[in-house]
């Protein structure tokens, strides 16, 4: 794609070209492993495909090692935060009610492991459901 073309789109989405082209990669690799049946839950991208730290990140108040954010920037959670960003409130809503039934559903069926351990396995924060709450802004931190 043309720069003047990447640009356009960033502004429609109020991210920056950056941000929008590293979304855009985990959401292609998300993509394909789905499309080829492969384990999501717990698929950690490498590190150089990561997303930059949010204003969300700081809203669940996130743990650090490191100076680094150690969920949400290369995971399922990733993709998740973004889709918040780039969503419409409305669209974004139905997906994470949506997600947070299908996680819940879960529970009952859980014998030797809990719902917190799930989570912990996908890279979720506990808090997680909270995300619905942050304020919808690409103001990186």
């Amino acid at each position: 794609m043309k720069q003047k073309e990447r640009i356009s789109i960033s502004i429609e989405f109020n991210v920056n070209e950056f941000d929008l082209s590293s979304f855009l990669n985990i959401l292609s690799k998300t993509r394909n492993l789905c499309a080829h049946d492969e384990r999501l839950y717990n698929f950690k991208f490498p590190a150089n495909t990561g997303i930059n730290d949010t204003m969300c990140h700081e809203y669940l108040n996130l743990q650090k090692i490191n100076g680094r954010y150690n969920k949400g920037k290369n995971d399922l959670f990733a993709v998740v935060i973004r889709l918040k960003l780039l969503l419409s409130s409305e669209d974004y809503n139905k997906f994470h009610n949506k997600l947070f039934s299908r996680i819940m559903s879960i529970q009952s069926k859980l014998k030797t492991i809990t719902l917190n351990e799930v989570l912990e396995a996908m890279n979720f924060p506990l808090n997680w459901h909270d995300l619905i709450k942050c304020p919808k802004s690409t103001r990186d931190t």
